[in-house]
């Protein structure tokens, strides 16, 4: 039983702790994220192999700095060879938290398409037949530039797939390709914020008939070494493997270089001709392009336009030829 003091103190001491509860909630932090919203875009650079007519991936997953971004759904398949010269696909859109962001990696599922048809990632070749590349299950190719998602605004980053860089020859594999090594994956794939890239564009005149195909590359500038470029880099001899970015050059001579973050190239011409009459196309040499001409100065976020032109070929000289 308790003393009649000590029962006045019993309500005083309840209404203290509920008071101090109070203060406690209110001045508690605001927990909130800062948020933007995110659109991610997808787009690719040619290859010079003409026995490929198309090269579907089919993405199951996007990661942002290492974990899934629930923005991104449902599988989606695409053609990579549709979305060159500037061309992209939106892949999704969502939002993250405000910040600065380093890694995006895309999950290509080898074994379905979003439709749940076999297989998920392959090639199609001139016959409409498909061709699966890798035996595994799915490959994860990252991009390790940053990019910024600013609060309470909206921003567009382009991922560029470099399919030139990814897709190897391999004669041991039964369908003749294969993917490059996981090193040479982290060179494969590259973002930038569409706002602040830039393009260059324009026509190239060339008298050259005797080649089949041309290929215009974008190297930083003095990043062009011939002997390099032509024997190709790395475990899977990649050839101009150091070029930011290619395009192909259409039937009016036109060539357009996306997605560019700002800086000084130099323009690089390669010439390609069917040697060995096997079907695909392997590089002759460089086209003598005037040195003053081919180094480019790029703005932030600058479309430039830059003629071309040319009437020789250097030839690579190549091993034991």
């Amino acid at each position: 039983m308790f003393s009649r003091p000590f029962k006045f103190l019993i309500p005083l001491f309840i209404f203290t702790i509920i008071g101090i509860y109070a203060c406690d909630t209110n001045t508690q932090p605001n927990t909130k994220r800062l948020q933007g919203s995110v659109q991610l875009e997808l787009t690719d650079a040619p290859i010079d192999d003409p026995t490929i007519k198309g090269f579907f991936v089919t993405i199951k997953e996007v990661h942002i700095n290492g974990d899934p971004w629930d923005a991104f759904q449902n599988k989606k398949t695409v053609d990579l060879l549709s979305l060159q010269n500037g061309l992209t696909e939106v892949l999704t859109s969502g939002e993250l938290d405000a910040g600065t962001y380093s890694r995006v990696e895309l999950v290509l599922d080898h074994e379905s398409d979003e439709n749940g048809q076999t297989p998920g990632t392959y090639i199609l070749d001139n016959a409409d037949t498909k061709i699966r590349i890798s035996p595994e299950a799915q490959t994860i190719v990252p991009a390790t530039q940053n990019f910024e998602c600013v609060e309470n605004s909206s921003t567009a980053v382009v991922y560029d797939l470099d399919l030139r860089k990814l897709l190897k020859h391999d004669p041991q594999s039964s369908s003749g390709y294969g993917f490059v090594t996981d090193f040479e994956l982290e060179k494969v794939g590259r973002v930038i914020e569409k706002e602040l890239s830039g393009s260059i564009s324009g026509k190239i005149t060339t008298n050259l008939p005797t080649y089949q195909g041309f290929i215009v590359y974008a190297y930083p500038e003095n990043g062009f070494i011939p002997e390099k470029a032509f024997e190709g880099k790395g475990p899977s001899g990649l050839r101009f493997a150091d070029a930011v970015t290619s395009s192909g050059i259409d039937e009016n001579g036109n060539y357009h270089l996306s997605f560019l973050p700002a800086g000084t190239y130099e323009i690089v011409l390669a010439a390609f001709k069917d040697e060995d009459t096997d079907g695909r196309l392997e590089p002759m040499g460089h086209a003598k392009i005037i040195k003053e001409e081919s180094i480019i100065n790029l703005e932030k976020g600058e479309d430039k336009i830059k003629d071309l032109s040319s009437s020789e070929v250097i030839l690579f000289n190549k091993p034991n030829s």
